[in-house]
């Protein structure tokens, strides 16, 4: 091919390539910005390959002019189109609109000036092109113009690159930047050719640079998902493999044809082709599905996986109530499934005014903490949508405050969660480990997952603080129950101290009247030995009474499981109510069965059921009664029943009595500061605390006669 057939070939492909990867690109994605800018470059370069052509195969040099003039209306914008595309392909518009500006205002001045001699006086041959264009006086400054444009594009761009954080980041800057310098230099011979200069390989070779730049740059935009590229790949593989089944078929069927049909029947090479393309319209479809499928089974498999894994994850974090278990789950399975780098969970506290870190992976700083009010938190509300920070115009587009949180975490992807519009917590995710970015199919998923983890991260922290409230209302409701007890336990250390009081007292007494005078030293001594034996009887029986009560008080830190007596903890539940039953004639009944099995629980929470059931009778009973208590075996299980002969409750109480803060007793309406008032907790933890060592609870009233409650747990099967 000749030297000008070069030049009307590359610039032929020059306006087929570029149109075609523009709109290509801007239809995958017409409503983002970076592919309409990506389309209006591509239209600049297509205009001028396109109307160039009409210049150099003009018939005269009038018709020459005319399409030089409408070639240079698209070349005048190719800098700026040039430049407004770097600055958004790397993330640097509004740093940079301002030059953006300026350049948009001298191409438009450039393309005014371009339809007077100013920019082309006529068009005459220059070496093997007939006609090109005879550069007016204000061309050299378009020219200036444009390779200032283009190299301070060429500059950006390799900042670009030198500075990128990320290797999948400096691959993506390396090759834009060397489609930039191949489109810049191939193309720059151009503009030496009005003054008759054409630099060697230059002109026409040089220009498929531009071509090459089309190509490296609509892949570049493929890869950073402006494209559905699976899509591409599935419909080229299938294509290919139709193409290459129907020509198969043809050339065997003819061959068949040729070799052994025509040696008995006379067939025409008409009748040949008609069997051929048949044959081939018959395997068709066939064909096609059996593509289809190969292609979603083999090799698109592994995005399918990440989806469901995803929404296993969704499914599956719903169920779990320990908030601990439902961070670690999410980001563990994330990690595992898209194979990251770093996962953050931030979570509200339950004052509501800060958010923490919950759970973390390949992070240093674990501790920080973010104010409801601070910025990061408060910019986060008014974006409110999923931020992806592979996205570099959004990036560009984030302020500091949230970028610069995000980017010391080497965050990538960033995922409010919301609860009626509340956001109670952020699921902040690190780039992958192989540098790829994340997927449409993964991105796709991200929304539905944040509803789901919100919604699990919601539910996990409400039962943790019902759980503890709940701990916390058992412990309110043992304090107000001991209350009513203050008056036995003022009795029970007061008649020891009486007795210390009182030997104390005699012994000074009598000293000081010299009765000690007539004693030998033995006698002295023995009647001081006796006393401090009473004096040390009364400090135990003090002590006793001291231990048991802050035993009882005190909020334990963890339950412990143990072998013990479950008479002995009834025994104990007793101890602290014998007072109380005393002064209000209440008589206590036992009936222990003998060799009884242990039982393995907490033996503090078993004591606490039993003095709940016990405070319930005694209130119940208001004064005067019995209460029988009873220790047996039934079975494989230790029974532990008791018996007031109280009122009784009425039958459509029974299924609510066990309900947390449904009462029978006064709460708040009797003005009398003697009334019993409850919580109506009481019974509610009875239930929990026997439920939770595989025991169960039976309840027997009759309204008039009285109320029984039996507790089993399980016998243990270890010995004593």
């Amino acid at each position: 091919m000749s030297i000008f057939g070069h030049y009307i070939l590359v610039h032929a492909l020059i306006a087929i390539s570029t149109v075609v990867i523009g709109l290509f690109v801007f239809l995958r994605g017409p409503g983002k910005p970076l592919n309409r800018i990506f389309l209006f470059y591509n239209a600049c370069m297509a205009w001028w390959g396109g109307t160039n052509l009409l210049m150099v195969l003009a018939p005269n040099a009038e018709a020459g002019l005319l399409a030089d003039r409408i070639s240079l209306m698209g070349i005048v914008f190719i800098p700026t189109a040039f430049l407004h595309f770097t600055l958004a392909f790397i993330g640097q518009i509004k740093k940079r609109i301002k030059l953006i500006y300026f350049a948009y205002g001298m191409s438009i001045l450039f393309a005014i000036a371009n339809w007077t001699p100013l920019m082309a006086v006529s068009v005459s041959r220059k070496h093997f092109v007939p006609l090109f264009t005879d550069p007016g006086n204000l061309y050299p400054f378009f020219l200036m113009f444009f390779a200032s444009i283009m190299t301070l594009s060429l500059v950006f761009s390799w900042k670009a690159y030198r500075d990128a954080k990320t290797q999948s980041k400096k691959i993506t800057n390396f090759y834009f930047l060397l489609a930039a310098f191949l489109a810049t230099a191939g193309g720059s011979g151009n503009f030496f050719a009005p003054y008759d200069i054409f630099l060697p390989f230059m002109i026409p070779y040089g220009s498929y640079g531009v071509v090459l730049y089309a190509i490296i740059t609509g892949y570049l935009i493929v890869k950073r998902r402006f494209l559905d590229i699976e899509l591409i790949v599935k419909k080229t593989l299938v294509f290919t493999g139709l193409f290459g089944m129907a020509m198969a078929v043809i050339a065997i069927v003819t061959e068949l044809s040729n070799g052994i049909v025509a040696k008995f029947f006379p067939v025409s090479s008409l009748v040949e082709r008609a069997f051929s393309i048949l044959a081939a319209l018959l395997l068709y479809e066939p064909t096609k599905e059996f593509l289809v499928r190969a292609t979603d089974r083999y090799l698109f498999q592994k995005k399918e996986d990440v989806r469901v894994i995803l929404n296993k994850l969704s499914q599956n974090i719903i169920t779990i109530l320990d908030i601990e278990k439902v961070g670690t789950t999410i980001l563990e399975t994330l990690k595992d499934s898209l194979r990251l780098e770093s996962g953050i969970i931030l979570i509200q506290d339950e004052d509501g005014k800060t958010y923490e870190i919950m759970d973390s992976f390949g992070i240093q700083n674990k501790r920080e903490r973010f104010l409801k009010d601070g910025s990061f938190i408060r910019c986060l509300l008014e974006s409110d949508k999923i931020l992806n920070l592979e996205d570099s115009q959004q990036k560009e587009s984030l302020p500091s405050a949230i970028r610069g949180p995000l980017e010391s975490w080497g965050a990538v992807i960033c995922i409010p969660l919301f609860i009626h519009r509340e956001l109670i917590g952020l699921l902040v995710l690190g780039k992958k480990k192989s540098d790829q970015e994340f997927s449409d199919d993964e991105l796709d998923c991200f929304p539905a997952v944040a509803g789901q983890v919100a919604i699990a991260l919601s539910n996990a922290r409400l039962y943790h603080i019902l759980m503890r409230s709940q701990a916390d209302f058992a412990q309110q409701a043992k304090m107000a129950a001991i209350g009513t007890l203050s008056a036995g336990i003022s009795h029970e250390i007061k008649n020891p101290l009486q007795v210390i009081r009182g030997i104390v007292e005699m012994l000074r007494f009598n000293k000081k009247s010299g009765l000690y005078k007539e004693y030998t030293k033995e006698q002295y001594e023995e009647l001081i030995s006796e006393a401090l034996v009473r004096v040390l009887d009364a400090v135990n029986r003090a002590t006793g009474v001291i231990d048991r009560l802050s035993s009882f008080a005190k909020k334990p830190k963890e339950l412990k499981t143990e072998l013990f007596s479950i008479e002995q903890a009834m025994d104990d539940a007793l101890n602290m109510v014998t007072y109380e039953f005393e002064q209000n004639q209440i008589v206590v009944k036992k009936d222990y069965a003998a060799n009884l099995p242990k039982v393995l629980a907490d033996q503090h929470a078993i004591e606490e059921v039993f003095f709940n059931l016990l405070i319930n009778a005694r209130h119940a009973m208001v004064e005067k009664g019995i209460i029988s208590v009873q220790v047996r075996q039934q079975g494989n299980e230790i029974e532990a029943l008791l018996r007031d002969t109280g009122p009784g409750i009425p039958k459509e109480n029974f299924e609510k009595i066990f309900d947390p803060f449904f009462t029978t007793k006064d709460t708040s309406r009797n003005p009398d500061d003697n009334a019993i008032k409850g919580s109506g907790l009481g019974l509610f933890l009875v239930r929990e605390i026997v439920k939770r060592y595989s025991g169960r609870i039976v309840l027997e009233s009759e309204v008039g006669k009285g109320t029984t409650f039996h507790i089993f747990l399980p016998a243990s099967p270890m010995p004593s």
